[in-house]
């Protein structure tokens, strides 16, 4: 649920500096064509470089293999030593293609995100787990809550593992399936939360319709970016879902207390919410340190870490905790 809340604060950060000032530098376009002229030419002709001192290296058989083109090689190669430069007379840094210039490392383009991305991943593959054996073992309605939560689980390691390759590896097909998943889990969430909510595990009709547009939703959702990839559409289709997903998680929190539940039934939405607002907080205030290695959007990786394992925790005592237990199932 909470691990999309991610691709919000990114979407507005990749509409924003989609064209970065890095880019646009001109030593940094001087410095990429004497790049594709002396490594990237077929007949390597470097008339335009022959009195530069930059000694630019071919594309490693391990990055070939990453799909890593000669041009994208001389792209982040520049990015270093630009970034190299203005640090050494203390100038601004700035971002290239929307990103910092981080360091590569094992092949990776973003290794910290990469790592916390597998992290991510632990909580929902353990609890996945779980939510088998309770789904097997349940006779009631309440079967079908667990169903929900197991194919949230289920969207969410995929959505972590998308995560995971495009911090490895920038490209159009990665950055597009991990948006895509991560937008699946805020709708999988928002259904999931909406059946609970209003008890709608005994009413199968209601039941598929609420599916049905769901499903409807995000088949258009899909269509739409594949027709126009706008990072602008994107962050507002999620955004609305996700507003809608919060006041359904408060509803039920505030159903909880009403009823007298235990205090973590009601007590752990809210601070789930909070996690979310101090993790998005990171990426507010944007920034990279480490030896280029960890940057504001790895730190909110790490900090939905710890919170789904309390999720998950959640939605087991909530179940469990039900007052009306239905002997049938639709």
């Amino acid at each position: 649920m909470f691990l999309s809340k991610r691709l919000l604060l990114t979407s507005i950060l990749l509409g924003i500096v989609i064209g970065s000032e890095g880019d646009q530098l001109p030593e940094f376009e001087r410095c990429l064509e004497l790049c594709t002229n002396q490594v990237c030419s077929k007949d390597s002709l470097i008339s335009s470089s022959s009195s530069s001192s930059l000694n630019f290296e071919k594309v490693p058989h391990l990055l070939k293999l990453l799909n890593w083109s000669c041009q994208d090689n001389c792209d982040y190669q520049c990015q270093q030593i630009i970034t190299q430069l203005r640090t050494q007379n203390n100038e601004e840094i700035f971002q290239f293609h929307g990103k910092w210039p981080f360091k590569r490392l094992l092949g990776t383009q973003e290794l910290a995100s990469v790592i916390f991305s597998i992290l991510n991943f632990i909580p929902h593959y353990i609890n996945f787990q779980k939510l088998i054996k309770f789904y097997k073992n349940c006779k009631d309605s309440r079967k079908i809550l667990y169903w929900n939560s197991l194919i949230l689980s289920i969207v969410a390691m995929g959505a972590w593992i998308f995560s995971t390759i495009f911090h490895i590896r920038d490209l159009i097909w990665t950055e597009r399936l991990d948006y895509f998943f991560a937008g699946a889990t805020v709708l999988t969430s928002f259904y999931g939360l909406l059946i609970r909510v209003l008890r709608l595990d005994k009413f199968a009709k209601q039941r598929k319709w609420i599916g049905n547009f769901c499903i409807g939703l995000y088949t258009y959702h899909l269509i739409r970016l594949n027709y126009d990839w706008s990072y602008t559409y994107n962050m507002n289709a999620n955004i609305t879902i996700a507003i809608l997903q919060y006041i359904l998680f408060l509803i039920l929190a505030f159903k909880n207390f009403k009823e007298g539940k235990p205090l973590k039934l009601w007590l752990i939405p809210i601070i789930l919410i909070l996690s979310v607002i101090l993790g998005m907080s990171f990426e507010i205030f944007d920034f990279i340190n480490l030896n280029w290695q960890i940057d504001a959007h790895a730190i909110w990786h790490l900090s939905t870490i710890l919170p789904s394992f309390w999720l998950y925790d959640f939605f087991f005592n909530d179940i469990e905790n039900l007052s009306e237990k239905f002997t049938s199932i639709d």
